[in-house]
């Protein structure tokens, strides 16, 4: 849905894409801090013209892929000379189970190609000093804040780390800190003009007036430690394990949010890594090495959780991190283990090319790589065939035919972002407004403003329309103010009843109200959709 903003916004309404009423109406929303995949919804726009958005979303899913892997193999091959070590980097990091679970529907999560490019471009920075990757680099990290801001927080804290290691490196060897600054300022200046519509909301989440995901959240989504070297649920590997012990094959999710699983190759090269790293003491093996234990410890969120995700009480960095402004946002602690894994991935590419004999390397990287990708084959893979409601296709046609300019209000009524809910949660009505286009009461945002949805709590009456069984339909005075806002400012043209989802005593008080006291005629019912048009 995300994509389209782009399309509709820039292309059709020829408007500013971070702000939009199409969503929440009549409220003007920033979209600036929401997941809204603006730079590959710009960069697809001539697919979406041409193909659709299904097709653009699809190319730039598998494109994003293939860059990750190239990123990540070009990262590695500053560290080695053999290619066929990078080559099983670019394997682990491009198709590694986190990535693959949220290509089921978080999009913006699979945009992980421009974190590689942005360390490499920065390494290249460093070593040659030429302004050519300070401007390369920065476009790949705007490009990174457009996509996921989440994924920009995490590289800005790797870049943070990396500049203090860089810069113990030049003291350590008596260079001058003026060489490596000056590329690095320029590289600063780059990224701070390209992020220039961002300041504003940057100040609101320094000064804490947006909305927060609380530590509960960070809890409920911190993974089982275990979980990183139990294969998911629904694997093949994991019922072998169930056959044994059922309780330890249940600690590994299966859900997006939750596969952290390494994969056995990494679970079999870690010790040598380990072992290596303290061997040999190379300088940026061991700054990778730092970075791995670094963000897979804050990958585990506030608390340590240890078999069947059992709190142990253990309070772990992320807690810290959490209190942090612009960190703060950060409501799924397993987000940051991308960067973990790209640490390892450049590790692993290090450790396979001290094999000396290259016939054996390849070899070796062969049976690893078919092990690795092996692996992902036995993910459960989840397809489902969609077709858009007969419902909403007849809203269409209607809306079309009188050119109505008002906005739609859905049952269950719901408002929400990423840390209140006020309501049922529905998310898939927002995706059939790609159906209908119209504007929507509804609405759902990553991020608002401090105490936004307080204001549809002071409506008179909005609580029964949110939950109708357990408030009283309101009277006399608060209708009037409901009615204020449904017809004079949210402009409800036609309400979507869902009675598929709403408990018959919730949809006999919804259809007596929409039709008793707000005047509304069924034009449309089938079993599970009713559809009312506003006369007023």
């Amino acid at each position: 849905m995300e994509l389209l903003v782009g399309k509709k916004s820039v292309w059709e309404l020829h408007q500013n894409p971070f702000i939009s009423d199409y969503m929440f109406y009549p409220n003007i929303m920033d979209l600036r801090l929401h997941t809204l995949i603006l730079a590959p919804a710009l960069i697809t726009l001539p697919i979406q013209l041409l193909w659709g958005s299904v097709i653009a979303l699809n190319t730039y899913v598998l494109i994003s892929f293939a860059l990750a892997g190239f990123g990540a193999y070009l990262l590695s091959k500053l560290y080695i000379k053999s290619r066929s070590a990078a080559f099983l980097s670019a394997v682990i990091y491009a198709f590694n189970t986190y990535v693959i679970s949220h290509a089921y529907g978080h999009f913006n999560l699979t945009t992980t190609w421009p974190i590689p490019f942005v360390i490499y471009f920065l390494e290249k920075l460093y070593n040659t000093k030429k302004i050519k990757y300070a401007i390369l680099s920065s476009f790949c990290y705007i490009f990174l804040v457009y996509s996921d801001l989440q994924y920009a927080i995490f590289t800005a804290l790797f870049i943070a780390v990396w500049s203090v290691w860089k810069i113990l490196s030049v003291i350590k060897t008596k260079q001058s800190i003026f060489s490596f600054f000056k590329p690095l300022l320029f590289f600063l200046v780059c990224v701070v003009i390209g992020l220039y519509p961002l300041f504003s909301l940057i100040t609101l989440g320094l000064s804490n007036d947006l909305s927060k995901p609380s530590k509960e959240a960070a809890e409920f989504y911190s993974p089982d430690i275990l979980a990183y070297i139990i294969p998911p649920q629904g694997t093949i590997t994991n019922s072998i394990i169930a056959s044994y012990n059922a309780q330890l094959a249940q600690i590994s999710f299966s859900g997006p949010e939750w596969a952290v699983y390494l994969g056995l190759t990494v679970i079999i090269l870690l010790p040598f890594i380990v072992m290596q790293v303290i061997r040999k003491r190379k300088n940026c093996c061991v700054f990778w090495a730092f970075i791995f234990f670094m963000f897979f410890i804050l990958s585990l969120g506030p608390e340590l959780h240890f078999f069947a995700n059992q709190n142990t009480g253990i309070i772990l960095p992320f807690s810290y991190l959490h209190n942090l402004p612009l960190l703060n946002m950060t409501r799924v602690p397993v987000r940051i283990l991308i960067i973990a894994i790209l640490a390892i991935s450049v590790l692993i590419a290090w450790i396979l090319s001290e094999i000396k004999s290259s016939r054996v390397r390849c070899a070796v990287v062969a049976i690893l790589s078919i092990i690795y990708i092996g692996e992902l084959f036995l993910l459960p893979i989840y397809i489902q065939k969609l077709k858009p409601p007969e419902a909403y296709i007849f809203l269409k046609e209607q809306s079309d035919s009188k050119k109505a300019n008002g906005s739609i209000i859905e049952f269950p009524l719901f408002f929400t972002d990423r840390t209140d809910i006020l309501g049922k949660k529905e998310t898939i009505f927002l995706y059939y407004q790609t159906i209908h286009e119209c504007k929507m009461v509804n609405g759902y945002l990553s991020y608002t403003p401090s105490n936004f949805l307080k204001q549809y709590v002071d409506i008179p009456g909005m609580l029964f329309l949110v939950d109708p069984a357990h408030y009283g339909k309101p009277q006399d005075q608060d209708l009037i103010i409901l009615k204020d806002f449904l017809y004079d400012q949210a402009n409800v043209k036609y309400a979507v009843v869902h009675k598929n989802i709403l408990s018959p005593l919730e949809c006999k008080y919804i259809s007596q109200f929409l039709q008793l006291d707000l005047y509304a005629n069924k034009i449309y019912d089938d079993q599970n959709t009713a559809i009312y048009e506003f006369s007023y």
